[in-house]
């Protein structure tokens, strides 16, 4: 094995197993996104029962919107609920750590995950790889090509063999037709509503009283500031650490030895209504609702 992490005969499969991880996610973890999960779910589906071979389940699918909305958890939850085994591509760390063997690694990935079968090939930031852009490289342009031949290329319709890509972008209007054809199914993936938020809410604070919150008016107060899941699950982090700070002495807890602090447990009380209006105070979101409307405008003509 060289130094940069591939084998020196060439073969990348060592390091293209290094993406598979076991998911554990279920269609449960994820707060609202009903329709993108029912899409999801029907093609898991189409993919593993019997049917005639003019039917076939999507091979490519695109999860768009803003950042930090759950493309990933999506993903992650389609390999758990499957038992599949999940391989989780950023194409920065691959461009910029193997320049001009990109087109090399994608096809050893989708040789590894034919074999590993079924599959979720999860690519983020997949606008990375658009045709669009000024200055793309030719390590960009290689490894493109090979991902649409990729996709162009699977015959096997056995549901042994089902490898389902999922690749994700917050900026879709980047992507040109060429990609978008591979993707004939499209899956905006909006910010939480109300309902969603009042979930997300009470997936990060197991094990916490709430009783006393007033989750509606917190869940309104999220979406008029265009909270992403992302940073839902932030400003719940944020309101519990208010809280823990209040009932524990942490500064006085770090000077204590390791093994002694391990022997002592954690102080909480109920979260109340101003441990949320602290959070709000530090939970920003950079979307605009200039930007929320870009996306439902791409979605209503693309998706």
């Amino acid at each position: 094995m060289s130094e940069d992490g591939k084998e020196a005969d060439g073969d990348f499969s060592s390091y293209v197993r290094s993406f598979i991880s076991k998911s554990k996610v279920t269609w449960k973890d994820i707060a609202g996104l009903e329709e993108a999960k029912r899409i999801m779910k029907e093609t898991i589906v189409l993919a593993a029962i019997q049917k005639p071979e003019s039917i076939e389940p999507w091979k490519g699918i695109l999860l768009f919107g803003p950042p930090g909305t759950g493309k990933t958890l999506l993903a992650s939850a389609c390999a758990g609920s499957l038992g599949a085994t999940f391989f989780n591509v950023r194409i920065s760390g691959i461009l910029s750590k193997y320049f001009g063997e990109s087109s090399k690694i994608v096809s050893t990935l989708y040789d590894v995950a034919r074999n590993e079968a079924p599959s979720i090939v999860f690519i983020d930031e997949f606008d990375a790889l658009t045709t669009k852009r000024e200055g793309m490289s030719e390590a960009s342009r290689r490894m493109l090509a090979t991902v649409l031949a990729e996709l162009d290329g699977f015959a096997d319709k056995k549901s042994d063999r089902f490898v389902l890509t999922l690749a994700a972008t917050n900026t879709p209007w980047d992507l040109d037709e060429a990609v978008l054809s591979r993707f004939p199914r499209r899956i905006y993936v909006p910010l939480p509503d109300r309902e969603a938020v009042n979930e997300i809410i009470r997936i990060h604070s197991r094990g916490i009283d709430i009783s006393r919150l007033d989750l509606e008016g917190i869940a309104e107060e999220c979406v008029r500031r265009l909270y992403s899941g992302r940073d839902v699950k932030a400003l719940c982090q944020e309101a519990v650490w208010n809280m823990i700070r209040e009932v524990n002495k942490i500064e006085e807890l770090a000077d204590l030895p390791y093994e002694e602090i391990t022997r002592r447990r954690l102080n909480l009380r109920p979260l109340e209504q101003r441990d949320f209006e602290e959070a709000f105070k530090k939970i920003k979101s950079p979307l605009t609702r200039k930007d929320i409307e870009r996306y439902e405008r791409w979605a209503e003509e693309f998706g």
